[in-house]
């Protein structure tokens, strides 16, 4: 019987060495640990400076971004992010509005642009430029989860 026990106290790394978590159960425990060390290290985080580009605006606009619920909000709108949209290149550039709001603005080849604005209450308001003649503008609820949407409008504009 494979047995590994994990709770808030012990952490993943405390059953490892017992016998009783069994060969899966270690298994499991080290590729979770290997998991969390590669978001830890990477993928998001590391390969993007985008969460540094939101931490200098919030210096620059003279905000605790740890205390403002906007700030906290745009960063958990960013995590939220699959982190290829984060990768050099690709990710948003920042800003922030006369209204509070955090804007992500987006700029793709041929003309295509996207822009969303997101207030402390988590309504999304965005526009898209996909051509001359393909626009999408609209409001949408950011709660933990991009809107299907929402993301992809952010891949047509951000693909090649």
């Amino acid at each position: 019987m494979t047995t590994l026990a994990l709770n808030c106290f012990t952490g993943f790394t405390t059953g490892l060495a017992n016998t009783a978590a069994g060969e899966y159960g270690n298994r499991v425990a080290r590729i979770t640990l290997g998991l969390l060390e590669s978001v830890k290290a990477g993928s998001t985080a590391g390969s993007s400076l985008v969460f540094n580009d939101l931490m200098s605006l919030a210096n620059e606009t003279g905000i605790d971004a740890y205390q403002s619920p906007v700030f906290q909000l745009a960063q958990r709108f960013l995590l939220a992010l699959p982190s290829h949209l984060l990768a050099p290149g690709l990710a948003p550039e920042l800003s922030h509005d006369d209204e509070g709001d955090i804007v992500f603005d987006w700029a793709g080849t041929g003309g295509r642009m996207f822009t969303i604005a997101l207030n402390a209450n988590g309504k999304l308001f965005y526009a898209a430029r996909l051509s001359a003649w393909d626009k999408e503008h609209g409001t949408k609820r950011f709660v933990d989860t991009i809107p299907k949407a929402i993301l992809e409008l952010i891949q047509k504009v951000s693909a090649p």
